[in-house]
C-alpha cells in the first residue's frame, strides 16, 4: 500500500485574510502574521492557528465590538508600524555619529531552504560609545555567489546612509563566497572601501577564533577552582538561597553567581567575570 503524500505548506497557498484584523487582532507585517496585542507571530499563516492564539491568550478583547473594535485595531496597527520605524530611526541617528564601523556577515538557510543574509553592525563615535545592532536581514534568491551577497550588503549600507570611507573591518565565515580572494564578498567590500582611498581589514569569524584560543590556552588551574567553588554554592538549594540572602544583606554588586558547562562554552568569560567581582563575598 502506497504511503500517503505529505502536504507541503508552500503548496497550500496560505495567504493572510484581511478579516483576521478585526476578528482576531492579527496583521500581516513583513511577510509574517503578527498578533497586534502581544506582537507574537504564528508559525503557519492559517486561520486555525490565528484563532487558537486569539482565543487562548486574548479572549478578554472579545468585549470590543463594532466601531470600537475597528478603532482599537487601527490604533494597534499604527503602533506596530511606528514601533518598527522608530527602531530604524534610532539606529539611523546613531550611525550618523560613527567615526568608524565594521560589519559581520553570516549566510544561512531557513526551514524553507531560502538563503538568509544576516548583517551585523558595530560602530564607535567620538566619545568611544559603541553601538552593536542587526543592520539588516536579506533574502537571497537563486545561487549565493560573492557578487550577490556583496550587492545585498552594499544595498543595506547605502540605505542606512553609512559612509564607505568609515568602514574599517568586515568579518565573515570561511565560505568561498564570503572569503574568496577575488570573488568573495569580503574582498569586494575591501575593494569598495579602497575606492575612497581608505582601507578595510577582512577577518575570519571572531567567534571561531575565540573558540580556538579557548581550546589552546590552558586555563585549567583557574577554571577548575572557580567552577568547584560555584558548584559548592549552587549544589544545594539551601546553600544557594543563603548565599543569595547574604549578597543582598551586604549590598553586593551582583545577586548571584553564574554556572558554567562545556556545552555553553560562551558563558565561560561571563562566569569568570562575575566570580571575580564577587570574590570578597565568596571568600
Amino acid at each position: 500500500m502506497a504511503e500517503p503524500k505529505k502536504r507541503k505548506v508552500e503548496s497550500e497557498c496560505r495567504k493572510f485574510q484581511t478579516r483576521w484584523e478585526s476578528e482576531y487582532f492579527f496583521k500581516e507585517f513583513k511577510g509574517k502574521c503578527v498578533c497586534l496585542i502581544c506582537i507574537e507571530t504564528v508559525a503557519v499563516m492559517k486561520e486555525y492557528n490565528v484563532r487558537r492564539h486569539y482565543e487562548t491568550k486574548h479572549q478578554a478583547y472579545a468585549s470590543y465590538t463594532g466601531a470600537e473594535r475597528e478603532q482599537k485595531v487601527n490604533q494597534m496597527v499604527a503602533k506596530l508600524q511606528d514601533l518598527s520605524a522608530n527602531v530604524k530611526l534610532q539606529l539611523s541617528d546613531k550611525t550618523c555619529a560613527f567615526d568608524f564601523y565594521s560589519i559581520a556577515c553570516d549566510e544561512c538557510t531557513d526551514a524553507t531552504d531560502t538563503a538568509q543574509q544576516l548583517i551585523f553592525l558595530r560602530g564607535v563615535d567620538e566619545n568611544f560609545g559603541v553601538t552593536e545592532e542587526l543592520l539588516d536581514l536579506k533574502s537571497l534568491k537563486g545561487t549565493t555567489t560573492g557578487m550577490g551577497i556583496f550587492e545585498a550588503v552594499s544595498d543595506s549600507i547605502d540605505k542606512m546612509g553609512l559612509q564607505w570611507d568609515k568602514l574599517c573591518g568586515v568579518i565573515t565565515d570561511g565560505a568561498p563566497a564570503m572569503a574568496g580572494a577575488h570573488k568573495g564578498m569580503a574582498s569586494m567590500v575591501c575593494a569598495k572601501v579602497k575606492e575612497t582611498e581608505d582601507e578595510a581589514v577582512k577577518m575570519h569569524c571572531i567567534v571561531h577564533q575565540e573558540a580556538l584560543c579557548a581550546k589552546i590556552v590552558n586555563l585549567g588551574d583557574v577554571m577548575n577552582t572557580v567552577v568547584k567553588t560555584v558548584n559548592i554554592i549552587r549544589a544545594r538549594g539551601l546553600y544557594h538561597r543563603e548565599f543569595q540572602a547574604f549578597l543582598s544583606d551586604v549590598d553586593a554588586e551582583y545577586g548571584d553567581l553564574l554556572s558554567h558547562s562545556d556545552v555553553r562554552w560562551l558563558s565561560r568569560g561571563t562566569m569568570l567575570k562575575r566570580s571575580y567581582s564577587l570574590r570578597p563575598e565568596t571568600g
